[in-house]
């Protein structure tokens, strides 16, 4: 069970620093692993990696396994359940392919060597070649350890009364299959590489990586008989949990950054919706300022009011203070992105290499993250509107540690089905919420000064009417 934890922890480590690890298995060095499963019950039960271009790694981890004639022994189980492999991929109508799946037996470094035999006998079929030419021209050794393949299949076969294997079949099996050593043992060569890699790629420093490594372990014993798949989100939530908190994001620097310049770039231009345009911008407070990040703290919500009620200012004014104290921020205006009619347009539009919600769940720190979405009526009937209301209806299933806070008019809240879906709960503060809207997580936003006004620093004309107004009142010199 120790071994079978050490293997398991080498892939998540891999997966949690968004590493390939096919080339370790003679598939093409590109693929990102996406899940982790252990005890599966199915093919190589013991490891189950997906990965994000298809394919498939089954593993069977023996601590000590050789070339036994046993269909019980490590090598027949593990050639027995290749060949349920087949079986079962047949039954489904297809065939294993070789480019997308690997079948490997993981044994300690110091297993006996006789496994190499069979495994340089294996490799000997990775460029074609018939079953019984290929295998007469190679050596003794490698001919007894492919011979000894062959009976294994033929065994597992007739227990599960399929017909035996075809040279094709063996051909195929030994494709598939490998035989992988690992050296997993603290400071070991496996080890370091797994500490170096979490500790570069999420830590700060390859040197950090040594106590996430441990820790991550643990985790991973703990997955070991509930069958329960886990993914990098799953896993960091984890280490984060025990108290390493990642500060790298691996291949999501660049697209985060460019999330914290669009941000930027979107408070200056909506700056004076929160300021009064006199002795060089008087900020406006809002009696619904403190209500509001108290409501944010509870959870992700939806902002309303009547056309220039202020939900803008009031947005901007919460990014500003959360980005004060260290908090992760993303604002992005709906009424920025006109064009955008698919996820694919909206993640171009950013300049991002990498979905959106991909770029999102990779954020590192377990601070507190917001992504506020405002005017989401300004994409009414347009294709822009599923667009963010599917990333408002993602983020809110995924389980991700972001808060959502949109805004929209209480009109189009209160005749779209869909925001009223994708915020259900109840109001957060009872002062603020809009009779009618009880099974909604809404905030009803309050106006400058504290009245629930319409004219408050909206887009609209009757707002800059009321600035223009309240800057008089403010510039009058008392009496």
């Amino acid at each position: 069970m120790a071994f079978q934890a050490e293997v398991r922890t080498w892939l998540a480590a891999h997966l949690l620093a968004r590493m390939p690890v096919g080339g370790h298995f003679s598939l093409a060095n590109v693929a990102l692993p996406t899940t982790i499963q252990l005890e599966t019950g199915e093919g190589l039960d013991d490891i189950r990696l997906d990965q994000d271009d298809a394919s498939r790694i089954d593993l069977q981890s023996k601590t000590s396994a050789g070339l036994a004639k046993s269909a019980k022994s490590p090598l027949g189980k593990t050639i027995g359940q290749l060949a349920r492999l087949m079986v079962d991929a047949r039954s489904a109508g297809v065939e294993i392919d070789s480019k997308k799946a690997r079948a490997v037996l993981a044994v300690a470094a110091d297993a006996p060597r006789t496994l190499d035999a069979l495994e340089r006998g294996c490799r000997a079929f990775d460029l074609g070649g018939h079953w019984s030419t290929t295998k007469a021209g190679r050596s003794k050794e490698e001919r007894e350890a492919l011979d000894l393949f062959e009976a294994h299949a033929r065994t597992a076969l007739a227990s599960m009364s399929a017909p035996p294997p075809t040279d094709d079949d063996l051909v195929k099996m030994a494709r598939v299959f490998r035989v992988s050593r690992f050296s997993m043992n603290e400071g070991e060569d496996n080890w370091r590489e797994a500490s170096r890699l979490l500790g570069a790629r999420l830590y700060g420093s390859e040197a950090a990586g040594e106590a996430p490594l441990r820790d991550l372990k643990s985790i991973i014993r703990g997955m070991i008989g509930s069958g329960a798949p886990a993914d990098r989100a799953g896993l960091l939530r984890e280490l984060r949990r025990l108290g390493h908190n990642d500060v790298g994001a691996a291949d999501y620097t660049a697209d985060l950054r460019r999330l914290s310049e669009a941000t930027n770039a979107e408070l200056n231009r909506l700056a004076g919706h929160r300021r009064l345009p006199i002795a060089g911008g008087i900020p406006i407070a809002r009696v619904s300022d403190s209500p509001l990040s108290a409501a944010v703290d509870s959870g992700s919500l939806i902002v309303i009011g009547e056309p220039g009620a202020g939900k803008t200012g009031a947005l901007v004014a919460l990014a500003e203070a959360r980005r004060a104290v260290g908090d992760m921020v993303v604002f992005l205006s709906v009424d920025r992105f006109p064009g955008v009619a698919i996820a694919a347009n909206l993640q171009s539009e950013l300049g991002l290499e990498h979905p959106l919600v991909e770029v999102l769940d990779a954020a590192p720190g377990s601070g507190a993250k917001l992504i506020i979405i405002d005017a989401l009526d300004a994409a009414r009937g347009g294709p822009a509107e599923g667009v963010f209301a599917q990333l408002i209806e993602t983020l809110s299933a995924s389980g991700t540690n972001w808060t959502v806070i949109a805004s929209i008019r209480t009109f189009d809240l209160r005749n779209g089905r869909r925001f009223r879906d994708a915020m259900p709960g109840s109001p957060p503060n009872p002062a603020f919420a809009e009779a009618g809207l009880a099974n909604v997580r809404h905030f009803l936003g309050a106006a400058a000064g504290g009245q629930r006004s319409r004219h408050c620093g909206c887009r609209c004309s009757r707002s800059r009417q009321f600035a223009r107004r309240r800057t008089r009142q403010v510039a009058r010199p008392a009496a």
